[in-house]
């Protein structure tokens, strides 16, 4: 007999391209002081086979300071090995997490959490959560192209123009 073996062929793309995404978008109160903390979530939506992810955030250390890294267990999958490094003196945060068998694939349409990020604020400001050095890749380690959705957080009052002429009209 004859046996044949062949490379699987590609999973079908999603109806929309992955992306990976900072959740909330955009945190915006000049509530939120010293020494409070924030949440945001890392997330995928849109993916096929996704089998490891890493990703890159950066932010302003002068105004908040990362105090709790968790890696979730996106659908329910257990079988995976997290790597993280925090480092609050240059604002980054560094992830890589790889699934190994006998872990299911990653595939969903809707919006799932990968990583929860606590932050303590330390100062007002403005501070951009930076996604960088992104990358999804399948059980043969394939790149899943993907968009990436940065965040914002600000906690001062911001100057506008529509203020300043509202001050100007008596």
């Amino acid at each position: 007999g004859y046996y044949q073996y062949s490379v699987p062929p590609p999973p079908p793309p999603p109806t929309e391209g992955a992306s990976l995404n900072v959740q909330p978008p955009e945190i915006i109160n000049s509530s939120i002081l010293p020494p409070q903390t924030i949440q945001v979530n890392i997330t995928v939506k849109n993916v096929t086979d996704m089998y490891d992810y890493q990703f890159s955030l950066s932010f302003d250390p002068s105004i908040l300071t990362c105090i709790s890294l968790t890696v979730l267990d996106a659908l329910g999958e257990t079988n995976y090995i997290p790597r993280f490094l925090i480092n609050n003196i240059t604002g980054l945060i560094e992830v890589n997490v790889t699934y190994y068998s006998p872990a299911v694939p990653i595939t969903t349409v809707p919006e799932v959490a990968l990583v929860e990020l606590v932050f303590r604020v330390k100062a007002r400001g403005v501070s951009v959560f930076d996604l960088h050095d992104t990358n999804l890749t399948d059980p043969l380690r394939r790149q899943i192209p993907h968009e990436v959705h940065d965040g914002l957080f600000v906690n001062c009052l911001l100057y506008t123009s529509d203020a300043a002429d509202e001050e100007d009209s008596v």
